[in-house]
């Protein structure tokens, strides 16, 4: 009879929740050109910045100069304390090699890694120099730092990604 055959057939697999089925799908792997690219874009361009801090001799300006009074940021950024006068000029040389091996692709967890605290570091140790573009940087370089920059993500990366563009051009 009928009914029998259609009682002997299983039901079929339910499909996860909405909740299981976003999860799934933002935990996603998937490969990313754009990523990729941004990761070695993002390298030369602040290895280009870099270069402009060497050239322009902006940190013997700001740290050179004994008894320099720096702003700190204060709750709920920490307060830092510049390095030796040597040491601070010596930091964009760091940033310029760093962010050279990220553009071409040499090590980039390593590199960005450096990159992000030499780069964070600076921006925390004085308010005086704060610029809009060097906190981007800074988290920027902590995002890729994270997701590995080779290209392969999850798919949530970028969406985080395009989340903080977003956020950056609308707000």
């Amino acid at each position: 009879p009928p009914a029998a055959r259609v009682a002997a057939v299983e039901p079929a697999a339910q499909p996860g929740s909405r909740i299981e089925r976003l999860t799934a799908d933002l935990l996603r792997p998937v490969y990313s050109h754009g990523l990729f690219l941004f990761a070695r874009v993002f390298g030369a361009a602040l290895a280009v910045d870099g270069v402009t801090m060497v050239r322009s001799g902006e940190m013997a300006d700001y740290f050179g100069v004994k008894n320099r009074l720096h702003f700190s940021y204060g709750y709920p950024l920490p307060s830092l304390p510049p390095l030796r006068a040597s040491a601070m000029i010596a930091l964009p040389y760091i940033i310029v090699a760093t962010a050279g091996l990220v553009s071409v692709g040499i090590l980039p967890r390593l590199n960005l890694a450096i990159l992000t605290t030499c780069w964070s570091y600076l921006f925390l140790v004085d308010a005086a120099r704060y610029v809009n573009h060097h906190y981007l940087y800074a988290l920027l370089g902590a995002y890729l730092t994270l997701t590995g920059a080779t290209g392969r993500c999850r798919r949530a990366h970028l969406l985080v990604l395009r989340l903080q563009w977003t956020v950056i051009y609308v707000h």
